[in-house]
């Protein structure tokens, strides 16, 4: 699937920002932080287009900037605080239009291992990045204008949190809204930078209460073991998807109709295989994610 190098190509063919485009409600700290956030990038990318880029300007440029958008979202969002974990800092990685760039506008808490994270805007900031994001990658698949709807794609957690791979989906964990909530969401997934792992190995969380939204990023408390049937069921796909391989190389014709058969039949594979995953588990698993999931959420809540 070579999910990662996906990513990088069409990062790398972004102009531009322009999360701030078109209606919306945002407060006037909000519409400052977006003006002064989507200036930057420009000004960065006039030095990056420079016929001699100076890194060290460019860099300092950088730094300078997301420092300034640091202070922005300490205002707007307010305290963010979580026993264990390290100081809130921006979850902007960099302005520059590069791997790292177009993360979720908010502050961010990472565990001392950084296996963790709890991501922390406001409504309005996330409906501004959705429509930012709407065709960040293609327009055949744009990303959701909802909360609700964003949140059950693995495009969002690719684009919006700090990863240099994909996310992938095990399927979703039924969790309860805590009093004062308006939405609660959980979800089990792995990062992969090409086929998916056996199983999934963390959890991602979305609240929203207040006008804040909080997202989360945890590993599981319990690992998962896969039923085997998954597995065969995946390798029953490959072995389908080589054959048209060995026909195409038998042929010696280069036939991309052929190749574009076989990869469709080992992303299709891929999965069925994660679908599986997250039907078998056991009861005992079952219990153990969705007590997670709801411990985290509760603890967001508070």
């Amino acid at each position: 699937m070579k999910k990662l190098a996906g990513v990088l190509a069409i990062m790398f063919a972004l102009s531009g920002f322009a999360a701030g485009q078109g209606t919306s409600p945002l407060t006037p700290a909000e519409q400052d932080y977006i003006a002064a956030r989507d200036a930057a990038i420009a000004t960065i990318k006039k030095l990056v287009d420079a016929p001699k880029p100076d890194n060290d300007a460019i860099s300092a440029a950088d730094d300078k900037a997301l420092a300034g958008l640091e202070a922005k979202l300490r205002t707007i969002v307010g305290p963010v605080s979580i026993a264990g974990y390290g100081d809130a800092k921006s979850n902007l990685d960099t302005l520059q239009q590069e791997m790292g760039f177009g993360y979720l506008d908010g502050l961010v808490v990472r565990s001392p291992d950084s296996t963790s994270s709890f991501i922390v805007t406001t409504e309005p900031l996330f409906m501004a990045w959705l429509r930012g994001h709407k065709n960040w990658w293609e327009k055949s698949a744009p990303m959701p204008q909802d909360i609700a709807a964003a949140v059950r794609t693995e495009a969002f957690y690719t684009q919006a949190i700090s990863t240099d791979s994909a996310m992938v989906s095990y399927g979703t964990v039924p969790v309860k809204k805590p009093d004062g909530a308006t939405f609660a969401f959980a979800i089990l997934g792995a990062r992969t930078q090409d086929l998916s792992p056996p199983a999934p190995d963390q959890m991602f969380v979305t609240l929203v209460k207040g006008s804040r939204v909080f997202v989360a990023n945890v590993p599981l408390a319990q690992a998962i073991e896969p039923d085997p049937s998954c597995a065969a069921l995946r390798e029953s796909f490959r072995k389908r998807a080589e054959k048209l391989y060995e026909t195409d190389r038998a042929g010696g014709t280069k036939d991309e109709t052929l190749t574009d058969r076989a990869g469709a039949l080992e992303n299709e594979g891929d999965e069925k295989q994660r679908q599986c995953v997250g039907e078998k588990m056991t009861a005992e698993q079952r219990a153990a994610v969705v007590k997670q999931a709801q411990t985290t959420i509760d603890g967001m809540a508070k």
